[in-house]
């Protein structure tokens, strides 16, 4: 839920034209700055007003011609109808024509403990919003939560971007880390869902609003949808798991290791499993610069890579086939990423296959010859990655897999947990030159520097280092 110490009463006043002539004072909340912390100013959308609903009506059903700086804002309710709504934002005292508040019926569900609501809108920087409410009938306790994202020393010291092209990322692309973008750790809470098993898939999105932002303003974007996710919807994080903005750098969404299934909220039943990214613009109409959509390439590819998933296949994810790369729109009602993406999404896979180039690798061919993901080892959680002394190491549900100049080897059990203990391929054992095997009362793995036994008597695992 909503953090209620970080929505602190104001009293200031906004004017509130509603049907007819009637003006109603409205009393803002305000999260409190911690910091450089997101502030939230919470306006009350009044939906009835001397017994006449303002459903339909042509005049705003909240005009705030002067309110405090923000740059994002969204709408939310307690209950009820999904509304459908009009906006427009004064930007350097004038105003902007007017455009729908992008709400579709994934976004405007709230599970259990979060908040209905709208998409994140970005504005740029603005000075106050009108709202006209249409339709024939309004949720209950509806209202605009205006975001001011702060500032933080991310704005002025984030790396230039990626560089456009299809070269194989086989160590990741660079990440910004939710640290470097200024993540207030103190909003949200921890998740009851962190992970998930393995990533299957990836689904892409776009946010809203203006596309035009500055290089300096993309770290405050994140900071503003992480506080309308956390503050204002009531989710335990930021809900995508990797954002892009326009200018092609990547950042960290949700908390819980780039290299790990983080369990995300931004496709409904399609959140388990799966990688979400967000492009940092509104594709209804224009399609993503070129760094953008090669940036997003390169992180599903990296995801999809480690995990050793086909991005030119399908996957069956709740109950549905659909393709290993899909969107927003084709498992949910809603246009996200928008048209402008949806077409280009067959490009967009060739590219991330392009740059995944031969995914079958040594580690994933041991994987296969163990059973692969209906085997005794299970699907990969930690994706594949170059460890100490150029060899490579893959994290399974029941086994690590580690390879060095093409030898191949599985550690499980009490032994993997020994190893790992010790520090895997780094420790003085170095890599693993057997997989398991039996010996009298328990098991034995055997490594460049060394062995591992289980006891089966004890439930204990011993090392012995060679002489």
């Amino acid at each position: 839920m909503p953090n209620p110490s970080r929505l602190l009463a104001l009293t200031a006043t906004a004017a509130l034209l509603v049907s007819g002539w009637q003006a109603v004072s409205a009393t803002p909340a305000k999260a409190a700055p911690a910091g450089g912390s997101p502030e939230i100013e919470r306006l009350t959308v009044p939906t009835k007003a001397a017994g006449r609903t303002t459903a339909g009506s042509a005049k705003p059903a909240l005009s705030a011609p002067d309110v405090e700086e923000f740059s994002l804002f969204g709408v939310t309710w307690d209950s009820g109808p999904t509304p459908t709504l009009d906006y427009r934002v004064k930007v350097d005292g004038s105003w902007t024509g007017w455009e729908q508040v992008p709400i579709d019926d994934d976004h405007a569900t709230g599970e259990s403990g979060e908040r209905p609501g709208s998409e994140p809108v970005f504005t740029s920087e603005a000075s106050g919003i009108e709202l006209r409410l249409k339709g024939s009938s309004a949720p209950k306790g509806l209202s605009v939560d205006l975001i001011d994202p702060g500032t933080s020393s991310a704005d002025k010291s984030l790396p230039a971007g990626t560089v456009a092209g299809g070269a194989p990322t086989p160590r990741g692309p660079s990440i910004i880390s939710r640290k470097s973008w200024g993540a207030d750790e103190k909003l949200g809470e921890e998740c009851d869902k962190p992970y998930g098993t393995t990533i299957r898939g990836a689904v892409i999105h776009h946010t809203a609003g203006v596309n035009n932002y500055s290089s300096a303003q993309s770290a405050s974007i994140v900071r503003g949808i992480y506080a309308y996710h956390t503050e204002s919807r009531g989710y335990c994080d930021i809900a995508y798991n990797f954002l892009v903005d326009r200018y092609g750098r990547i950042y960290e969404g949700r908390a819980g290791g780039t290299d790990l299934p983080v369990h995300g909220a931004h496709a409904r039943d399609w959140n388990a499993d799966t990688v979400g990214v967000s492009l940092m613009c509104d594709h209804t109409t224009s399609g993503p610069t070129t760094k953008a959509f090669d940036a997003a390439a390169s992180i599903v590819a990296w995801k999809l890579d480690g995990n050793y998933r086909d991005p030119k296949g399908k996957v069956t994810l709740a109950g549905k086939r659909v393709n290993t790369i899909f969107t927003h729109g084709d498992v949910v009602n809603t246009n996200c990423p928008g048209p402008a993406m949806d077409k280009r999404m067959p490009e967009f896979r060739n590219l991330v296959a392009k740059k995944m180039g031969d995914w079958k690798t040594g580690n994933y061919q041991k994987w296969q010859s163990l059973g692969g993901e209906s085997g005794w080892v299970g699907s990969p959680r930690r994706l594949e990655q170059k460890t100490y002394g150029n060899g490579s190491y893959t994290e399974f549900a029941k086994a690590d897999i580690y390879g060095k100049n093409g030898k191949i080897h599985a550690v499980k059990g009490t032994i993997r947990t020994a190893y790992r203990n010790l520090g895997g391929a780094k420790s003085k054992l170095g890599y693993p030159t057997s997989d398991e095997y039996k010996i009298s009362g328990g098991a034995r793995s055997n490594f460049e520097r060394g062995t591992i036994t289980w006891s089966s008597k004890t439930n204990k695992a011993t090392v012995k280092y060679n002489s």
